[in-house]
């Protein structure tokens, strides 16, 4: 609104058409999966969110030099953004889960997409403020992330119901690690209580526990989640806004809840027929 010095009776209408893209996403991109790429979700889910991050860049740009091409823009980043949720968050989990586990894959994916809303709303809050960039910042990070994603799709690129990796057990206990480690560091650089650092090592000590019983990552997940709402508490009586350092400690915590739940539900690599398979003659 105020770029353009538009009302906001235009302002709501350029917004509006963000969920006409929505519309032809989620239904375009589930039929280009089939249709062109095999029923491969990765592909079309890479493609879009390089296109999310290049739109994102030239957003900016757009908005300053024509309403119209702002339109365009968001029916088009409207596309982007809910086709690949849409594969994301139930096509290829069905395709991809073992055989009575589709509902929980979901309900892990569905998960994951919202800390990362909970956390890009911090993040995307603090950075676009003036006093630490301005919106063109925010919008580089929004850019930034799309693009990860696309390199993190990327490596499912071949992926198919019938040929599915399992990802090492060794690698989501790494990532508790290393996410813990960076909580530590943000715990410390912002001066936090002693019992939030007591608890992070007692998150450390259960993490080296679960390479031997994968359930004492349980007691990780605990101490984490009570480590978000303890750095929250303390930002929420501060009243001063949210710092650098208590932004991290909170997404490096929530990142770590992840990976404990990765490790608690792992499951063994062995022969398994996803939901996607022809029944054998037994079940038939």
């Amino acid at each position: 609104m105020e770029t353009q010095k538009s009302g906001v009776g235009k302002a709501v209408l350029q917004f509006f058409v963000i969920a006409i893209g929505a519309t032809a996403g989620s239904y375009l991109s589930g039929w280009a999966t089939d249709r062109f790429f095999g029923s491969r979700r990765a592909p079309v889910i890479c493609l879009l969110m390089v296109l999310l991050g290049v739109l994102s860049l030239a957003y900016d740009w757009t908005v300053r030099h024509s309403a119209g091409g702002t339109m365009l823009m968001l029916v088009v980043i409207g596309f982007c953004i809910y086709g690949p949720q849409v594969l994301l968050v139930g096509t290829a989990p069905a395709d991809l889960a073992h055989r009575g586990t589709a509902a929980a894959a979901a309900g892990f994916v569905n998960f994951l997409g919202y800390m990362g809303a909970a956390t890009g709303d911090v993040v995307t809050g603090y950075f676009s403020s003036k006093e630490h960039g301005g919106w063109q910042t925010a919008i580089y990070i929004w850019a930034g992330w799309a693009f990860f994603g696309a390199i993190l799709t990327s490596l499912l690129w071949n992926t198919t119901a019938r040929r599915i990796g399992v990802m090492p057990g060794l690698v989501p206990k790494m990532g508790a690690i290393a996410t813990l480690t960076l909580t530590c560091g943000a715990i410390h650089a912002g001066n936090q209580p002693l019992e939030l650092h007591l608890a992070t090592y007692f998150g450390f000590a259960s993490l080296a526990a679960a390479l031997v019983n994968r359930w004492f990552a349980g007691m990780t997940m605990l101490v984490s989640a009570a480590g978000v709402l303890t750095v929250f508490i303390g930002y929420a009586r501060a009243k001063s806004g949210i710092t650098w350092n208590e932004s991290t400690a909170m997404v490096a915590f929530g990142l770590t809840i992840v990976f404990a739940l990765m490790v608690l539900v792992e499951q063994k690599e062995e022969p398994c027929e996803s939901l996607s398979s022809p029944p054998d003659a037994a079940d038939a």
